[in-house]
């Protein structure tokens, strides 16, 4: 059986949402600008469903590491830090996450580091360097995979300051 016949029973708890349905309705419908849109969305939508969660009895019984949710938002928890003070120990799916995800969770390990790294068509050097903050993840977060249908292109590069 997949599912627990009672919430009680259930190893995990799914937060199923949708922040962006309600990001792109305020910024379509309501031609909000983009930040005004992700903070109304944190405020007006997403908090409330976390103090919700928080209330709960299933919450309590493992303080939240039983709770996981996927934000689909290019830059994961960073585009709701208030909302990611809330979900500390839970493990939430991104986009984004941390940059060295690859080699701490031992998906690469049978590749040497360095020599991923030493090979000139390599994109991990590219793909490691921040251009933004420190990205907020917490060690049980995993990355969203999205395969596309267009074919890879070599990234433009960055103008120089």
């Amino acid at each position: 059986e997949r599912l627990a016949a009672r919430a009680e029973d259930a190893e995990f708890i799914f937060l199923e949402q949708c922040t962006s349905q309600v990001y792109f309705a305020l910024r379509g419908k309501h031609d909000v600008k983009h930040n005004e849109a992700l903070l109304v969305t944190e405020e007006v939508y997403l908090l409330p469903l976390l103090r919700w969660a928080h209330s709960s009895p299933h919450h309590a019984k493992y303080n939240g590491r039983n709770f996981f949710t996927v934000l689909s938002m290019d830059l994961g928890r960073q585009d709701f830090p208030r909302a990611s003070n809330w979900m500390q120990t839970w493990s939430v799916g991104a986009l984004s996450g941390r940059t060295d995800w690859l080699w701490s969770s031992g998906a690469l390990e049978a590749f040497s580091k360095e020599a991923v790294l030493a090979d000139p068509r390599s994109c991990f050097n590219e793909d490691s360097t921040n251009l933004l903050q420190a990205r907020l993840s917490q060690p049980q977060d995993g990355v969203i995979f999205v395969f596309s249908r267009f074919k890879p292109r070599q990234k433009q590069e960055l103008p120089e300051e």
